[in-house]
C-alpha cells in the first residue's frame, strides 16, 4: 500500500490511462480537516505574555481564518510583533486583527500559490471565477446539486479559496472572503482576458 499526497485531481491522474495500467484506479478526494479554537489553544504561549486576554485573540484569529491549518500560527506572530511595538503590549485592540492580518499578509506566499493553483486549472478557470463570483456576490444562495461536485467545484477546492460545507460550497475563511474581493476578481478576469482570444466568453463583475 501507498499514500500520494498532494493538490491533485483523481480524474487527472487516470487521464489517458487504461484502468489496468495505472496505480490510480481508486484515488479520493479528502478534505484536509480545520483547527477548531480547542486545537489552536497550542498557540497559547505565543501571545500569553504579550495581549491582555489572549484566550479571545485566539479564538477571533481562529473565526477570521477559518481554522486553515497554516494561517493561526502565522497571525498569531504577527499580533505578537505588532503589540510589541506598543509601550504597553497589553493594550493591543484585538478589534484591529482583520485589517492587520489584510494590510500585512497580502504578500503572503500563501495567497499566491492560491492565485497560482488557480491558474493551473488551466480551460477552467473562467468557470471557476464565474461560480467564485455567485459566492462572493451571495455566499447564502443555493447551488443546483450538480454544481456542489463538478470539476469547476474540485478545482476550487484543490486551490483552497472553497470548502464543501455540507451540502453546499463556501469561501473557506472570512480572511479569504476579504483578501480576495471583488477588485481580485476583476482583476484575475482582466489578466485571463488579456492571455485568450477575445472570442472567449468573459462574465462581468457588478461594481
Amino acid at each position: 500500500s501507498f499514500c500520494l499526497m498532494g493538490d491533485a485531481n483523481p480524474q487527472i491522474l487516470l487521464q489517458g490511462q487504461e484502468p489496468d495500467h495505472t496505480p490510480f484506479p481508486i484515488c479520493q478526494f479528502i478534505q484536509p480537516q480545520t483547527f477548531s479554537t480547542d486545537q489552536a489553544i497550542e498557540f497559547f504561549p505565543i501571545l500569553a505574555d504579550v495581549v491582555a486576554n489572549p484566550h479571545l485573540a485566539i479564538r477571533l484569529i481562529v473565526q477570521l481564518t477559518g481554522g486553515q491549518p497554516l494561517l493561526p500560527h502565522q497571525l498569531c506572530h504577527l499580533v505578537r510583533t505588532q503589540a510589541l511595538t506598543l509601550a504597553d503590549p497589553q493594550t493591543f485592540d484585538l478589534n484591529t486583527i482583520p485589517d492587520l492580518a489584510k494590510t500585512h499578509m497580502s504578500d503572503a506566499g500563501h495567497f499566491q500559490r492560491i492565485c497560482d493553483r488557480l491558474h493551473q486549472s488551466g480551460s477552467l478557470l473562467e468557470q471557476c471565477l464565474a461560480r467564485y463570483q455567485r459566492l462572493l456576490l451571495d455566499s447564502d444562495s443555493p447551488m443546483p446539486f450538480s454544481e456542489l461536485d463538478d470539476a469547476v467545484a474540485t478545482e476550487l477546492c484543490l486551490s483552497g479559496l472553497v470548502v464543501r460545507d455540507g451540502y453546499r460550497l463556501a469561501i473557506a475563511s472570512p480572511l479569504y472572503q476579504d483578501m480576495f474581493d471583488r477588485q481580485w476578481l476583476l482583476d484575475m478576469f482582466n489578466q485571463h482576458r488579456s492571455t485568450h482570444r477575445p472570442s472567449v466568453q468573459t462574465h462581468s463583475v457588478p461594481q
